[in-house]
This record gives C-alpha cells, structure tokens and sequence, in this order.
C-alpha cells in the first residue's frame, strides 16, 4: 500500500510542476527567435574576457529615438499571440570602452513598447553591461517581469557607447489545469483500493487529525 501511496504522491508533484515555454531567444535555440535587427542594429559579435573571446551578439549602435519617437533603430521582439502579463525578459551583454573613456562612456538594453504614432514607452532600463574589454567577467543575466500584455515588444540602447546583447530570452510559465472541484490545482489520483487512512506525500500514514496536503481515498486534499 506504501508503494501505490508513493506512486500517487509522485504524480501529483510531476502534475504540478509548471511548464515554460521559450518565446523569444538568442542565440535562437529549439529553432526559436523572435527576434529582427532594424535600423542601425546589427548581429555581429563583441569581445569579452579582457578582448580575447570573440561572442555573437545584438549590437544597438544608436539611440533608439528621436524626440522620444522611434527611428527605427531597435530590435523586434514577436511572438504568436504576443506577449503576456508575466513573461519573462531575460538579458546579458558586454559594451567595448576603452580605459581612457571609462567613466565618460556607459551603455545597456532598455524593453519599450511604442504607440501606433511611434511614441515610446520604456517598461525597463538594465543595469550597465560589463565592459568586456576590461573585464574577465562573463556577461551577468537580468530579468525582467511584463507588468500587463503587449503584442509587440522593443530592445533599445540606453547609454551613449556601442552596446551588444550576447543573450536574449523571453519565456512564459504556465499554470497547472485546475479542477473546480480541486482548490489546490491538482487532479485527483484514483487509488487502487478505496481507503480512509490518511497518507502524506511520501507515503506514509498519518493521523486522520493531520494538517496540511494529505492522500486519502487516493486524492490529493488539503486539511
């Protein structure tokens, strides 16, 4: 009886693990992008590591506006659907600044969204890149969370020096199915055999009295 116990309690757990799904990535992985260079933007590569490695990357060469509207110089980001309140930006990237200019220049990624008048509104400006010219440093990831749905979405530059992504990835977790008749979200298990012992979900039995998530009868309930 142990073992069925265990068994239920190991599907109930696979059953809840959320799924995430890659919206947007570079490099392009699972023959996924969502992503184009427009403008002055280009794909190329940068120098990191103290300039001796040479990565792929998404360099915005300009400001992406003028007079705080688009010109054009920008990366598209697109997905079937577009976008959703909680999806996740997740960004890395090197600028190349000389020791001389250290302090006088700076740059990263801004997320805007622009209007159909090309209007920009920027959702969120990154911290500053690493300078991979002077640092041995890999490029260090930072994420962002969308506050509210937006079909399409923006990658400009922040600074006032060239600036390169060296990754790009935006994913969507979804939620578990739920059963109106299961507040915890999770599906009931039949047991083999009907049982009004209580079980934890290890396995073992436990006191009728017991709180929190149990097993009996072969579902997954709170008390």
């Amino acid at each position: 009886m142990k073992k069925i116990f265990t068994l239920i309690a190991m599907a109930v757990m696979a059953v809840s693990v959320n799924a995430q799904t890659t919206l947007v990535s570079f490099p392009t992985e699972g023959g996924v992008s969502g992503w184009a260079v427009s403008g002055t933007t280009t794909e190329t590569t940068v120098k990191i590591h103290q300039n001796s490695d040479a990565v792929a990357c998404l360099k915005l060469a300009n400001g992406y506006t003028s007079d705080g509207v688009s010109n054009g110089n920008h990366i598209e980001l697109t997905c079937e659907g577009g976008f959703k309140k909680g999806d996740v930006v997740t960004i890395a990237g090197a600028v190349s600044i000389k020791d001389t200019e250290v302090g006088s220049k700076r740059g990263t990624a801004v997320i805007f969204v622009k209007d159909a008048d090309g209007k920009c509104t920027a959702l969120n400006t990154f911290t500053d890149f690493i300078n991979g010219r002077l640092s041995s440093d890999e490029p260090v990831e930072e994420s962002y969370t969308l506050e509210e749905d937006n079909e399409k979405l923006y990658i400009g530059r922040n600074g006032n020096t060239g600036t390169c992504i060296t990754k790009l990835l935006v994913t969507r977790t979804a939620s578990p199915a739920t059963d109106p008749d299961d507040p915890t979200g999770v599906s009931s298990v039949k047991a083999e055999k009907a049982n009004a012992a209580s079980y934890n979900l290890g396995g073992q039995q436990v006191k009728s009295s017991a709180k929190g998530l149990v097993i009996k009868n072969g579902k997954k309930i709170a008390q």
